[in-house]
């Protein structure tokens, strides 16, 4: 009777370990990566969310200081246009991290200062769509 019983528990055992290493492990480890991702994709949303905000600051920046300046003056145009995104850029660039930038860099195949362009032309066609932008 003994040896019935060892050999049911010896079974049921092997059968345990079987579906453990099987089944229950490759779960456990998929689980495990689907946090991690998760948690790498909400630390991507986070940063495109402060770009995005540190963007719309720079261009009302920008538009408040030297557009208003430069149509005072009479001197908007085209070139000005270039000068006054590339300053855009550039405040951007100063106000991100090198690891933001980068991390924003990995998900797209753009450089930064495109990225950043385009997402400023989105900005300001939503803001003001009778806008001039800059391409």
């Amino acid at each position: 009777m003994n040896e019935i019983i060892i050999t049911i528990i010896g079974s049921l055992t092997s059968l345990a370990v079987m579906l453990i290493t099987g089944f229950v492990i490759p779960w456990l480890l998929a689980k495990a990566k689907l946090v991690k991702d998760d948690n790498a994709r909400l630390a991507l949303e986070q940063t495109i969310d402060l770009a995005t905000e540190t963007i719309a600051g720079v261009v009302q920046s920008v538009s408040q200081t030297m557009v208003t300046q430069l149509v005072k003056e009479g001197r908007w145009n085209e070139q000005t246009k270039k000068l006054v995104l590339s300053e855009a850029i550039r405040l951007v660039k100063l106000s991100l991290t090198s690891e933001q930038a980068a991390q924003i860099l990995n998900q797209t195949t753009m450089t930064f200062e495109q990225w950043v362009a385009n997402k400023i032309e989105s900005y300001i066609h939503e803001f003001d769509p009778n806008k001039n932008i800059v391409k």
